[in-house]
């Protein structure tokens, strides 16, 4: 080899020394620079992770002011309530949202009504009670079973036997054990009658 490939081989040399060492310090400081800005990052983080929250204790001013807001309320659980007759409002127990037991009588109702038809069948009791007692009173020896052991009679004491059943009906109110009423009653009318 000539001295000036020599020459130009230590200056190939030196050049490629120069640039390894330019790209390796650039891989140092890049590699550095990676590192601060992660570790900066990750304290960042951290500390905006976890909320500061400032306590106070609160006193009253004393001044009165009030803070009226919009808002709407709604009830968790909501009850519908029918009256089982129909009638009027006569006086009103409890406020709408007060606290109510099962069983507490929450409105009276006025029920003219009902209180009609409980006139009417008083009536037809005292009517059917009278008729009871003028057919014991006029009652004649006419009550004879027909056949021996049938248990029918005629005349009067049909009639009888039927006003004795509408009492018996009549007195018997709504759900009483011995209340007629749908198809059992009018079998019960007719072995009556």
């Amino acid at each position: 080899m000539s001295p000036e490939n020599e020459a130009l081989l230590r200056n190939l040399k030196r050049a490629g020394l120069v640039v390894a060492g330019i790209w390796a310090a650039i891989l140092v400081i890049g590699g550095v620079t990676r590192y601060v800005q992660a570790s900066n990052l990750q304290s960042w983080t951290g500390a905006v992770d976890v909320p500061t929250v400032a306590l106070i204790t609160p006193t009253s001013s004393g001044n009165g002011q009030a803070l009226t807001l919009p808002g709407t309320l709604e009830a968790w659980y909501d009850a519908k309530i029918y009256s089982r007759v129909p009638g009027y409002v006569k006086s009103w127990q409890y406020d709408i949202g007060a606290h109510v037991k099962k069983g507490d009588v929450l409105a009276v109702i006025d029920t003219p009504e009902l209180d009609q038809q409980l006139a009417q069948a008083r009536a037809d009791l005292s009517a059917a009670q009278s008729n009871e007692k003028d057919f014991r009173r006029y009652r004649r020896p006419l009550e004879q079973p027909v056949a021996a052991g049938c248990g029918v009679k005629t005349g009067r004491g049909r009639k009888r036997r039927r006003s004795r059943c509408q009492i018996r009906r009549r007195q018997s109110g709504p759900g009483e054990a011995g209340s007629i009423g749908g198809d059992e009653g009018l079998r019960q009318y007719h072995r009556a009658v």
